[in-house]
């Protein structure tokens, strides 16, 4: 009687995937749970602090950040970068190419680390005594350059300015409030999954 074959190891698990999210407060403002929440099978660490700017972060300049963003993507050792900046240099009146290009750093750094990146572009933030519409242009103007270099890095651009947002939704004059929250954080998620998908097994 032939002696039968041994059984094939049984495959491994598939690795969560590590996603690391940079930001101001419209990041530590609940959307990281909220990711966590729609996503199983993947981890998601924030890193953002509410008035941060992508310069704050490059340098790794207190309170804003505790250590250079090189050496933070290291210790972290998450799969993914997930950058999502812009509100709080619009409302600090900085020029958006100036905007842009620190964000243009942090990307650089990313992908030099072998990290891979994603860039979240601005909501569509309803006018108040607080965002003037001279404010909404800026924050609007960096949505589009943001878009411009994530396209020219080769990077995915995750866009919500389609996410609706009433005024009485807002929570303040600047951050959506839970409801409108939700909705971008499901936006978000269901980008990145549609991006995961068209990876290659390995390339998480």
């Amino acid at each position: 009687m032939p002696t039968p074959e041994p059984a094939p190891p049984p495959a491994p698990a598939p690795r969560e995937i590590v996603y690391a999210h940079y930001g101001d407060s419209l990041t530590s403002g609940g959307t990281v749970p909220r990711l966590q929440a729609h996503m199983p099978g993947s981890v998601h660490l924030d890193r953002s602090y509410g008035g941060s700017h992508a310069r704050h972060v490059i340098d790794g300049i207190e309170p804003w950040a505790s250590e250079p963003f090189a050496q933070a993507i290291q210790r972290d050792g998450a799969d993914w970068i997930v950058l999502r900046f812009g509100g709080a240099e619009a409302l600090a009146g900085m020029a958006p190419a100036e905007t842009a290009a620190d964000i243009d750093v942090l990307v650089g750094i990313a992908l030099a680390a072998g990290k891979r990146v994603a860039v979240v572009g601005a909501f569509d933030v309803p006018l108040s005594e607080t965002v003037t519409p001279e404010i909404r242009a800026v924050y609007l103007d960096i949505d589009q350059r943001m878009r411009a270099l994530a396209a020219s890095r080769g990077v995915p651009y995750i866009d919500v300015l389609g996410v609706p947002i009433a005024a009485d939704e807002m929570h303040d004059p600047i951050h959506p409030g839970p409801a409108a929250q939700e909705r971008v954080a499901v936006e978000i998620a269901e980008r990145l999954a549609e991006i995961i998908k068209q990876l290659p097994e390995d390339g998480q």
